[in-house]
């Protein structure tokens, strides 16, 4: 059990630059769709 627990603590070392930076897109675009329904929401209640 020791050896798995060493061995997935260096494999998520070794990922965790590109864990972050997937972090940050999938927030980038968390932030541009919350952005878009916004614009949608906008313009929808101007229509009406």
């Amino acid at each position: 059990m020791e050896r798995y627990r060493s061995t997935h603590a260096a494999l998520t070392a070794e990922r965790q630059p590109e864990i972050d930076a997937l972090s940050r897109k999938l927030s980038r675009q968390d932030q541009a769709i919350a952005a878009h329904h916004e614009r949608q929401q906008v313009a929808l209640s101007r229509a009406a």
